[in-house]
């Protein structure tokens, strides 16, 4: 099987120049419009860390939104990764029947002084938006030897002992499979709703404020640092994909990114989604509707925002390509 950095090289390259001269301007036919009767209730679930904070590593500046934003919060500062506030408001603002929830593994005390303190274009706080909070409290355990690791065969890719179970957001008029919970952790996935989950990819060992900080190479720097907006950019088409098949958004969602493995068992996760130049340009276009200061975050070192500076970036991605061992 080829390399994961195999894989991304070249459509990573594509992403970057269809990124590098594309403006954020809204086209007036992307934004979501309600139809004629009220629309059912779509639930985006977050998880916290490595999906909307990270605490942060030594040596990690603290560059950027660090929260609390004053002292620590049991021993522990976090970092607001990119374009948080932007993907709440967008999808509050733009998804007819959209609702904001979390569910963190995290104790309920640090989780709800994170998000009082995570503001919204709009002026509210996280916490203020949120339809539901969940915390370590509430996640299921399955330890022991009488209770086996759940999400067994086909489904073994979600394996794991602590799980996130969505049911709890099935209230208000809300259907379990208009739940979708937003990870980076697979495992958190609760047997029988692996089709409720967006997955962000694993977490990176080390978050890059700029490019050659740290270990991750230029494809690795990119993924990471926009996730957000390509997670955003999968929403609008899965929500589409729901409405021409007549399709619930989680079993949209699945189609786009599990394929069947040809050798049977668990499924296979549709590579070319990490590179999608249109995912992620439409996602920075929405969070830019929601926050005109938005900018997606190329790969430049000196942190030059992204602009028609297709050569330099191609240059800085060959020249971080040429660092970077093969992988076995």
């Amino acid at each position: 099987m080829p390399s994961l950095r195999g894989l991304l090289r070249t459509p990573l390259r594509c992403l970057i120049a269809a990124l590098a001269c594309v403006t954020t301007q809204a086209s007036p036919t992307q934004a979501q419009r309600p139809p004629a009767g009220a629309p059912e209730p779509v639930v985006f679930v977050f998880d916290l860390d490595d999906t909307l904070i990270r605490y942060l590593r030594p040596p990690e500046t603290e560059a950027g939104l660090v929260l609390p934003r004053e002292g620590d919060l049991f021993g522990y500062r976090y970092r607001v990764l990119d374009g948080v506030a932007e993907m709440l408001h967008s999808l509050l603002r733009e998804v007819p029947g959209a609702r904001i929830a979390f569910y963190s593994g995290g104790p309920r005390a640090r989780n709800e002084r994170i998000l009082s303190e995570l503001m919204l274009p709009d002026g509210r706080s996280a916490m203020e938006a949120a339809f539901l909070v969940l915390s370590k409290e509430e996640t299921i355990q399955e330890v022991g030897d009488g209770h086996p690791a759940q999400n067994t065969g086909e489904n073994a890719r979600f394996r794991g002992h602590e799980k996130k179970d969505l049911r709890q957001f099935a209230r208000d008029g809300v259907k379990l499979e208009n739940v979708i919970l937003i990870d980076d952790n697979l495992a958190w996935a609760h047997r029988g709703q692996e089709k409720n989950f967006l997955w962000l990819g694993s977490r990176p060992k080390f978050h890059q404020v700029r490019l050659g900080e740290g270990p991750q190479s230029a494809e690795e720097f990119v993924r990471d640092r926009n996730k957000l907006a390509r997670a955003r950019g999968l929403i609008d088409r899965a929500l589409e994909k729901s409405r021409s098949d007549g399709i619930p958004i989680s079993e949209a969602l699945w189609r786009l990114q599990w394929l069947p493995n040809p050798a049977g068992g668990e499924p296979l996760y549709n590579e070319p989604l990490w590179t999608d130049a249109a995912l992620y340009r439409r996602g920075a276009q929405a969070f830019h509707r929601a926050n005109p200061k938005y900018r997606f975050t190329p790969a430049a070192p000196d942190g030059t925002q992204l602009g028609c500076v297709r050569d330099r970036i191609e240059a800085l991605l060959a020249e971080a390509l040429s660092r970077v061992p093969a992988s076995p």
